[in-house]
């Protein structure tokens, strides 16, 4: 089987994953001293990719790793159980527990196979008094976590994506429960990933909320035009393709070396060599495969659009940032404020400075000018 030249999943792996100025080794080493981290940024800008190549070279160092999406997560009680599910997978060796109960996973661990890698954190007994109360299930989850790394002289990391969600699963009360267990630990350091920058940074730097000050908050940094360069030099050349330099130029003028646009832009630039089957990239072959890209975006960026349009004032906000004008000229300050809040945790526009705002986006930027006219 013929492998692409670039990758088209949405978690990229290891080789394609663009070290950001060495930003992925920093996050790997603060991870790696037991240092909690809180990383926010609009979505589809890589941040999920990042932080599971962070997690699996610290796995390759000794370290145990667990990785929990609370999108999905509906209730405290179902958050405890997928991450003990996970903690007993790390443990065990087991890749896929069968449990879905507290039942059928007390009965997988009572295998003797499994039984003899865990009966020195008395893990069942845990989980029996969690059975009896299951709203005490995450407590005994987080001290397993805590005693099994403690017990085997290592430490965990746990990565929470979307954290912003832990408001919808149990409210302030959750957050002030897992503050108190989580401050208690030696051994569990945290990964909080976020798409919802505001919210998050409110969450860890506001002083009246449980997290305030709990991680070190960073910015995902924008990979560089250099770095993109030696990345899709790299990788054309071994597969024996050439790109001229107008062409490149072309690729970052339109995707703003935004990490999802260029992926999407170089996807299709691949299909069409493999198609053609041609071994040189021209300015005429990215051009046309930057037409592909916006017409797979185009029911994406309507959607977005959707939502700019559902939030007050937020459509004078972005003609004023496309015409280059201050946005607060474009209305009242209350007005705009709450536009530009909520404009940057749709991920539509991001922060750059005091008072400077960009879009999170540069390809929907193109795509709503040539919309709006």
């Amino acid at each position: 089987m013929v492998e692409p030249i670039f990758p088209s999943i949405r978690i990229i792996p290891s080789e394609d994953v663009i070290s950001r100025n060495g930003f992925v080794r920093e996050l790997e080493e603060r991870l790696f001293m037991g240092d909690s981290t809180m990383l926010a940024g609009p979505r589809r800008i890589g941040k999920t990719s990042v932080a599971i190549e962070v997690l699996n070279r610290l796995r390759e160092r000794g370290i145990y790793t667990v990785a929990i999406d609370l999108s999905c997560v509906t209730s405290a009680e179902k958050l405890g159980f997928q991450l003990i599910r996970k903690v007993f997978q790390v443990l065990t060796g087991v890749v896929r527990p069968a449990a879905h109960t507290i039942n059928g996973l007390l009965e997988s661990l009572s295998k003797p196979e499994i039984l003899v890698k865990v009966e020195d954190l008395e893990i069942t007994s845990h989980l029996n008094e969690a059975k009896e109360n299951p709203e005490t299930i995450l407590d005994e989850t987080f001290h397993i976590a805590e005693v099994s790394a403690e017990t085997d002289h290592k430490r965990m990391v746990i990565m929470f994506d979307e954290w912003q969600e832990i408001a919808r699963i149990g409210g302030e009360s959750l957050l002030k429960r897992l503050r108190s267990i989580f401050q208690r630990q030696s051994h569990v350091s945290y990964l909080f990933l976020g798409s919802e920058p505001s919210t998050m940074r409110a969450l860890f730097a506001d002083r009246r909320q449980a997290f305030y000050r709990f991680a070190t908050m960073l910015d995902l940094p924008d990979i560089t035009t250099d770095e993109w360069n030696e990345y899709v030099h790299r990788k054309l050349t071994q597969a024996g393709i050439t790109i001229d330099r107008d062409a490149f130029d072309e690729l970052m003028d339109t995707s703003g070396g935004h990490a999802y646009d260029t992926m999407v832009i170089l996807q299709n630039m691949d299909i069409q060599l493999r198609l053609n089957r041609m071994d040189h990239v021209d300015i005429s072959l990215v051009r046309q495969s930057i037409r592909q890209s916006y017409n797979q975006l185009e029911a994406l960026y309507n959607q977005v659009w959707q939502i700019a349009l559902n939030i007050r004032g937020a459509d004078k906000v972005l003609t004023a940032l496309m015409e280059g004008t201050p946005p607060y000229r474009a209305d009242t300050t209350a007005v705009i404020t709450r536009a530009l809040d909520r404009l940057i945790d749709a991920s539509i526009l991001s922060r750059q400075r005091r008072g400077e705002y960009q879009f999170a986006d540069p390809m929907f930027k193109t795509w709503l000018q040539q919309k709006m006219g």
